[in-house]
């Protein structure tokens, strides 16, 4: 399975960090500006060897979005479920939890992006902290 299908986006990777979530993550979204242009690219913090980057994103795996949205609840004391679908072409996540009165669901590309997309949510509404 390509990388680019098991971390989030670029785009999400960048809202994830203006709200606040913390930059750690074994792999990073990289951007160098280049003459009038940027380039774009992933690199994995543990093989880094420094290369001159002029802006960094985390760019979250599946499993680190997982652990974000189960670990950052602000209500300890109630039960969190995701539950996630392929149908077709796209990913649906949907999570529920007893402190929260509605069930939530958010649709993307790939398992990363839909996990992504619901850590933004969450995160825009207060439901859960960064």
């Amino acid at each position: 399975m390509k990388l680019e299908k098991q971390i989030c986006s670029l785009e999400h990777a960048k809202k994830l960090k203006e709200l606040g979530v913390k930059q750690e993550s074994e792999w990073i979204w990289a951007i160098m500006n280049i003459g009038a242009g940027q380039s774009a690219y992933i690199y994995n913090t543990v093989g880094d060897k420094g290369y001159y980057r002029d802006v960094e994103y985390s760019a979250y795996t599946v499993a680190e979005l997982g652990e974000l949205l189960l670990e950052n609840v602000l209500n300890k004391n109630c039960s969190i479920y995701l539950d996630m679908s392929k149908i077709d072409n796209d990913w649906y996540i949907n999570y529920r939890a007893g402190c929260i009165r509605a069930d939530i669901s958010m649709v993307g590309v790939t398992e990363a992006d839909a996990r992504a997309l619901m850590l933004i949510y969450l995160l825009r509404n207060k439901l859960i902290k960064g």
